[in-house]
């Protein structure tokens, strides 16, 4: 229930609002809202149901009327209000206007944040390997933190980019650089779940576990539909807050459904997967070693077996696409004009839509295969992985010379992790009572010819 003096409250804060801002007038539909949406939350309507739907024509005070229905209430509960939105420019405007504005006149002390996913920042340590050169001039250790050879301009871009973050002209985020990243460069060097632990020395001052510490003392979280469903998906308060203790805002939820497509998504390259598979078996005999211990012998031969299987799975795969090429791609060398597939349309010669996602038999035996071989190999890394970790902590082996095998490990398990989605997804028996997946091929030409395969 509201109490007369949270009640009190919410009609100074909008009193000290209306004083403040110029030609406010009050509007019944923005009191009307605000009202509703403070005692759903207070539980008035029930206690275990506390959610209402709200929708409003433009120029009604959406914005104002949910944080005012919302924030007194989670500074009098200690709980925190995470406010999702679909695009950059209401998360500028609520960041840079609404919520600096409410702060400063409504006479509520509360401190806020704009929340981002670790993806979106770079990780220090990955930063420093790649702008590292050695004797000919590349990037040390490029084997590993490099899917494809990066040229003399990809070179410059990292080097630009690590000389802003030590100086501190830039945050480390991939949304305040100064202009585009490329993904083959971004991708590279972006935070992940895995290298990048604030118990590992080299990673203690990397963006991401900055911006969390200023995350955790916010009260209120201004995230993207995306970081909100990665942190439903492990089960709530991994990334954001507890849901036990937070008071969700979904705004422009009208997107969600396409962003929770999008979400549940996959894609892989076949020659640049085959490549990075070719390394991974080195990657599980070096951590054996590191490990010094009988436990890391088995995880390691059975990741060098599976990789073995993995490679041959996958060449079986490369080899199929190729040798149908001309039926899948309109522009293939040796199509003809009586090519008689339809779901490609003119604008789209290159990508290949299989009908209602149901793909070839022998392609689907093969997903099955490659979905269970990428699940061992997962399990396998990830044995191998604690274990050097553990070997840290005991002291067995230094910090420093584990640091660097733990970040190729971590993006090796990232990959690992992408290829058995995206199988998964390929091997998987659609319900007849559901909405298919979607399964479709692009032939890329970017540098190489090589085929993506993508789910959703």
């Amino acid at each position: 229930m509201l109490s007369d003096k949270l009640k009190q409250v919410i009609r100074q804060a909008y009193k000290a609002i209306g004083e403040n801002l110029t030609h406010f007038n009050p509007r019944k539909q923005q009191t009307f809202l605000i009202a509703e949406i403070a005692k759903t939350l207070a539980g008035e309507y029930s206690k275990d149901r506390k959610i209402i739907t709200i929708e409003a024509g433009t120029g009604t005070g959406k914005s104002l009327a949910y944080c005012l229905g919302a924030i007194p209430l989670a500074l009098s509960r200690d709980k925190k209000v995470c406010i999702s939105t679909a695009t950059v420019a209401l998360q500028e405007q609520l960041v840079d206007k609404d919520l600096p504005f409410l702060k400063k006149y409504a006479g509520l002390n509360f401190d806020f944040t704009l929340a981002k996913g670790r993806q979106r920042y770079v990780c220090r340590q990955k930063l420093t390997q790649a702008v590292t050169t050695g004797s000919d001039n590349e990037p040390a250790q490029a084997g590993f933190t490099f899917a494809e050879k990066p040229d003399a301009k990809d070179i410059r871009t990292l080097n630009k980019m690590h000389k802003a973050l030590l100086d501190g002209s830039w945050l480390g985020d991939i949304d305040s650089w100064e202009s585009h990243l490329p993904n083959h460069i971004w991708h590279q060097v972006q935070s992940d779940k895995h290298s990048c632990l604030k118990n590992l020395s080299e990673h203690t001052h990397c963006p991401f576990h900055k911006a969390r510490e200023t995350m955790d003392q916010a009260h209120v979280l201004v995230v993207n539909h995306s970081l909100l469903l990665a942190d439903l998906e492990l089960g709530g308060g991994k990334i954001l807050s507890p849901p036990e203790d937070t008071f969700y805002i979904i705004d422009e939820a009208h997107h969600l459904p396409k962003v929770t497509r999008d979400f549940s998504s996959a894609s892989i390259t076949l020659k640049g997967s085959i490549e990075w598979l070719t390394k991974l078996r080195d990657t599980g005999d070096k951590m054996a070693k590191l490990i010094k211990s009988k436990n890391a012998i088995s995880p390691a031969l059975k990741l060098g077996d599976d990789c073995q299987d993995l490679l041959v799975e996958m060449q079986k795969v490369h080899d199929f696409i190729e040798a149908n090429a001309p039926v899948y791609f309109l522009d293939s060398d040796s199509s003809s004009q009586s090519n008689k597939f339809s779901n490609n349309s003119k604008n789209d010669d290159q990508i290949y839509r299989f009908e209602n996602g149901v793909i070839p038999p022998t392609l689907k035996n093969w997903a099955e295969d490659l979905q269970s071989l990428s699940k061992k190999s997962v399990s396998h890394l990830n044995k191998l992985y604690n274990g050097l970790i553990e070997a840290v902590k005991d002291g067995d082996t230094q910090m420093y010379v584990a640091e660097p095998l733990l970040a190729e490990a971590g993006f090796m398990l990232q990959r690992l992790e992408n290829l058995q989605a995206l199988w998964f997804m390929y091997a998987k028996s659609d319900s007849e009572k559901g909405a298919p997946m979607a399964r479709w091929l692009e032939k890329t030409t970017n540098k190489r010819r090589d085929y993506l395969l993508s789910a959703s």
